[in-house]
């Protein structure tokens, strides 16, 4: 029965896009708990500054107002900016950014270097138990199931998952970087896991994302129904509302770019809602390796 309700929401033209969205959009803002916020509800505290390789660092703590919450974030905008801002996440930690010398300094990873060069400001933000949140380790070990007691929705029917957190604190980043002065465009970049992470910030920012870089590569199955309750992934009703094809689905109309391998093709359902939105050209799948740093860098 749902694989036919989900069959018969399949995008055809304008009106059936429209109730796409209502009904898979609307299902994934539930399951998430979360939001796009309004560029002026979220603030910026910000924890001083240095220089790597001629660019001015801003460390900076982003959070929504009226919230506890705090997200740690890295800013490098570049002389001669475009008014281009890359919200790009890591799966492990926001100093992705920067590779290790010696003597112990640091320097501009050689991917960041390329997108600054290219006129374009970079935002890097740790999502929950990334980077100073954390550590290291974005996949922590399984923790006791006997917390779920009998039933997982003890648990997960009364807290935000961990990846709804994660895309939460994404959108928070989306949302600052729409509030800069001068900012022409917002753009999302994530890559292995924090892919899908950004795929379901992209599917819910609406306006607030102009392009978005999903690079899969040869990350394990999204919200696959062999993940267990413990899995960092883990996402009640992911399935229900059609996966990961039916949320990159949200996308359309925006500038999309999916990174597989060589043998896997985007779903039939995303290539439907970007014909159904007069969008086609607007999406592409991307093998591996190749290069999109013009794509998501350039001018508007």
């Amino acid at each position: 029965m749902t694989d036919e309700q989900l069959r018969d929401l399949v995008p055809e033209d304008a009106a059936s896009l429209a109730e796409f969205r209502r009904v898979i959009g609307g299902g994934l803002e539930a399951i998430l708990h979360t939001s796009m916020p309004a560029p002026g509800d979220v603030e910026a505290e910000r924890r001083g500054e240095t220089t790597f390789d001629g660019q001015k660092v801003e460390k900076l703590v982003l959070r929504r107002k009226g919230s506890g919450e705090a997200v740690p974030a890295i800013f490098i905008k570049p002389r001669g900016w475009n008014g281009v801002v890359i919200v790009a996440v890591s799966p492990a930690d926001k100093r992705r950014l920067f590779e290790p010398l010696v003597p112990p300094h640091e320097r501009l990873n050689p991917l960041a270097q390329r997108l600054l060069e290219r006129g374009a400001a970079v935002l890097a933000p740790d999502v929950l138990l990334t980077g100073e949140y954390g550590g290291d380790d974005p996949y922590p070990a399984p923790q006791d199931a006997r917390r779920h007691g009998s039933y997982v929705g003890y648990t997960w029917g009364y807290n935000r998952t961990l990846i709804g957190n994660r895309v939460h604190d994404l959108l928070t980043a989306v949302a600052f970087a729409g509030s800069l002065d001068g900012i022409e465009a917002v753009r999302l970049a994530g890559a292995e896991r924090a892919a899908v992470w950004v795929a379901l910030a992209s599917a819910l920012a609406g306006g607030g994302v102009e392009r978005t870089v999903v690079a899969l590569g040869e990350a394990p199955p999204a919200f696959s129904a062999s993940l267990g309750v413990d899995d960092p992934d883990f996402l009640p009703g992911a399935l229900r509302y059609g996966g990961l094809p039916y949320f990159l689905a949200l996308c359309a109309p925006r500038e999309l770019r999916v990174v597989l391998p060589p043998e896997a093709d985007l779903d039939a359902v995303v290539r439907a809602a970007y014909e159904a939105a007069g969008a086609r050209q607007a999406l592409a799948r991307v093998e591996h390796g190749e290069d999109l740093l013009e794509w998501i860098a350039g001018s508007p």
